[in-house]
């Protein structure tokens, strides 16, 4: 028997193409072990549900866990509702718990309509090990903050925890969940950074890790990555920090560490354009570094500033030119569909992409509206969307209540095909064939969707 089975179950609308792995649940795991907690895992996030469900099934009845803590995303609250279900009726004894990006901010909803026990609110490595350690020694979970809880046939709600301000305390995450792949791929992934002081009106890190940011010891991490190296043979990995330079000097001093160590191994980060220059980008390529991203989102300074996003184009010009200078190849991340986006906005994020002249265009996202952000609290304003939806089985929403999905879809692509055909026409022609390859069911999905919508609005007008 465990005391805790920590469970990612099935997305139903995420790109699958992704290689990472969720290193949020290894340092859950590592937290709980760390405690004394035995620990169980699943993960079938990239696999349908109706495949997965039997192998959930056959381990729970093996393991038969005291607690089971599930990490809900917008992605995979559906599976996450079905394998909760699961859980009370193989095992009604056991507790469940979530938490999550999604189970934040949706709480109450989630402690109502699933069979839940607890939410965990934000950070979870000092909270869930506590729900535990409460359900199995019969305390109090009024005690736990952090979380809210079903009790007499309601919800109750502890107040907020502190988000963990010394991120050496924690124990290295328990990459070892993931050896198979991370031998395999001689790839592994690292976060040395937490929460943001962005406000962007369309993201949800901060719902989950607030905005204060807060950093691992150069010393810290590198200890992770001379692990990762000796234990797997690494040749590259990626860190997965919303914004790893944001403190200048931390980020010098993990470059001169990483560029003494010697270790034979190239590494990848993504950061912002504001928190980036020519000294930063040499040191970086010194230290291994070999990609670095931005989130440039828009050409357009009407649409950054409608979506709060506090870089001007002239900054991110700076920004990838020093990394090229460097010799560092760039990525770029691109958003379509920000409330007032028009064919004049898409010219502008054609003009500038032309100008920063990235590595590669893989692909423009489409504006996801995710419960917490700005975005949804003005489409909930607007009577676009309200909390039931949240309670379908419906993917996440696009915002879609100015430009059909279809226009953006074309919008998206025109952006990636004339970025692409700007830099090599050979490119660009491999690009086309490809993503009309690629494309094709998505776009063809969305011409169906369309007319299904005109001939609904035909028969109420009718």
């Amino acid at each position: 028997m465990a005391d805790l089975l920590i469970v990612n179950s099935s997305s139903e609308g995420y790109d699958k193409t992704e290689t990472s792995y969720p290193l949020g649940l290894c340092y859950l795991a590592a937290a709980a072990e760390s405690r004394g907690l035995s620990v169980g895992f699943f993960d079938s996030y990239r696999e349908p549900w109706s495949r997965a469900r039997g192998r959930f099934e056959a381990l729970l009845r093996e393991l038969r866990p005291a607690v089971a803590g599930f990490s809900c995303l917008s992605f995979n609250r559906n599976s996450t509702r079905d394998a909760a279900r699961m859980v009370k009726l193989i095992l009604p004894g056991t507790l469940t718990v979530c938490g999550g990006p999604h189970a934040t901010p949706m709480q109450e909803q989630i402690l109502r309509h699933y069979d839940v026990d607890v939410v965990v609110r934000g950070e979870g490595e000092e909270t869930l090990p506590e729900v535990v350690e409460a359900f199995k020694g019969r305390s109090p979970l009024s005690a736990v903050r952090g979380i809210g809880y079903k009790a007499d046939g309601g919800v109750r709600v502890t107040p907020d925890r502190a988000f963990i301000a010394d991120l050496d305390s924690l124990p290295l995450p328990k990459h070892d969940l993931y050896a198979g792949k991370i031998g395999a791929e001689g790839r592994a992934y690292v976060i040395s950074t937490r929460g943001c002081p962005g406000r962007c009106h369309f993201c949800v890190s901060t719902l989950q890790l607030g905005r204060r940011y807060r950093m691992r010891s150069a010393e810290n991490v590198m200890t992770e990555i001379k692990e990762l190296y000796g234990k797997y043979g690494i040749r590259t990995f990626g860190f997965q920090d919303d914004a790893l330079t944001l403190n200048r000097g931390r980020t010098l001093e993990f470059c001169e560490r990483m560029a003494s160590a010697g270790l034979p191994v190239k590494w990848s980060a993504s950061t912002r354009a504001n928190a980036f220059d020519a000294e930063m980008a040499a040191m970086m390529y010194r230290a291994g570094c070999r990609h670095v991203a931005f989130g440039v989102e828009s050409g357009s300074e009407k649409l950054l500033r409608a979506m709060n996003k506090r870089i001007m184009p002239e900054r991110v010009v700076e920004a990838f030119r020093a990394a090229h200078e460097a010799g560092l190849s760039t990525g770029i991340l691109l958003i379509v569909g920000t409330p007032g986006e028009s064919w004049s906005t898409v010219m502008e994020t054609v003009r500038l992409v032309r100008r920063l002249k990235p590595s590669y265009v893989r692909s423009v996202a489409l504006l996801q509206v995710f419960p917490g952000t700005h975005w949804y609290e003005y489409c909930r304003s607007r009577g676009y969307l309200d909390d039931e939806y949240w309670l379908s089985a419906r993917p996440v929403p696009y915002y879609t209540f100015e430009h059909s999905e279809l226009a953006l879809s074309f919008y998206g692509f025109f952006i990636t095909f004339a970025s692409q055909w700007h830099s090599s026409p050979l490119r660009g022609t491999v690009f086309l064939f490809t993503a009309i390859y690629k494309y094709a069911p998505r776009i063809a999905k969305a011409v169906l969707k369309l007319f299904m919508t005109i001939g609904r609005r035909a028969r109420r007008g009718g």
